[in-house]
Formats: structure tokens, C-alpha cells, sequence
């Protein structure tokens, strides 16, 4: 018996972190195109995804030769151009010059103050210049933690996976 025959039987996906997300429109134009000429929705389940932090909670398809954030495990049709995907998390690389990927494990909504920088896709740090401590984004070069998948510009908060 092989280690992987041997591993297989005892890896737990479940752990992974799992989120309801929408597609782009390039994933959708994808996903009606194959739909409309005959195929099941449900052979995009096991596409590999990636966010690419152009809009909350969005993922598109992972590019060639690159490493996927995420796969597909579920797909509802909402409209045309409207699916929600369920994602299961692999891992998520943020933008900047010192990100670090990892393996997220949880979402946070987090504070943010009002003139604070917060862009999807980067890590968050600590912003203390306030009455209370919330989030600012990490800026390019700046070491940070997890990485901001939405942003509410109303609430002034943002949603990190940590």
C-alpha cells in the first residue's frame, strides 16, 4: 500500500474553510458558455479558483501555471451573468512586496476608521491613531496579517481572512 493510498483515507477536507463567493464576469460568461451548449453546471465542481480582489468575495478561474486559492464544491445558478460559487479555501497569497501566503482558517470583520486606506487583497495591520484601535491595509512593502476579501464602505468595515 502506498502512503498516499494510506493518507487519502485520513485527510479531513472538511477543515478547510469553505465560503459562499460570486464569480467574475469572465467565470460567468464561462459558466453560462458551457451551460448553454449542453453541460451540467455541476462539472465545474473541482475547478481551481483564484481571488483577484477586483471585488468582494469574487473569484475568477485560476490562470495558467499559476497556484489556486480555491476550488469549487458548489455552484448556484442566480441569473445569466449571477452564480454564487461555495468555495473551499486552499491557501490565499495577498498582495504586496512582503506577503506571505498561508492558510486561512476564519473570516473577521474588522473596524475600520473613516480616511483609512483599506484595498482588497492586502493584510491588515493595526491602526491606532484613534480613539479605539481598528484596521488600516499594510501598504505595499509593510508586513501585515490575513487578507481583505470585502470591504463595506457604509459600516466601515472590512472582512479578513485570518
Amino acid at each position: 500500500m502506498s502512503l498516499r493510498t494510506t493518507l487519502n483515507g485520513s485527510v479531513n477536507t472538511s477543515a478547510l474553510l469553505t465560503l459562499a463567493c460570486v464569480a467574475t464576469s469572465t467565470l460567468a460568461g464561462l459558466l453560462e458558455t458551457s451551460t448553454s451548449s449542453g453541460a451540467n453546471l455541476n462539472a465545474a465542481i473541482g475547478e481551481l479558483v483564484s481571488f483577484g480582489f477586483t471585488g468582494n468575495y469574487e473569484v475568477d478561474r485560476t490562470a495558467n501555471n499559476a497556484i489556486p486559492m480555491g476550488r469549487i464544491v458548489g455552484i448556484e445558478r442566480r441569473s445569466a451573468t449571477d452564480y454564487l460559487l461555495t468555495i473551499q479555501v486552499l491557501r490565499v497569497t495577498p498582495s504586496g512586496t512582503n506577503a506571505k501566503p498561508f492558510r486561512p482558517l476564519a473570516v473577521v470583520q474588522m473596524p475600520y476608521r473613516s480616511g483609512a486606506t483599506v484595498t482588497l487583497g492586502k493584510p491588515v495591520i493595526a491602526d491606532a491613531t484613534s480613539t479605539k484601535v481598528d484596521v488600516d491595509d499594510s501598504g505595499a512593502d509593510a508586513d501585515g496579517v490575513g487578507c481583505i476579501i470585502a470591504k463595506d464602505t457604509t459600516a466601515l468595515t472590512v472582512d479578513v481572512l485570518i
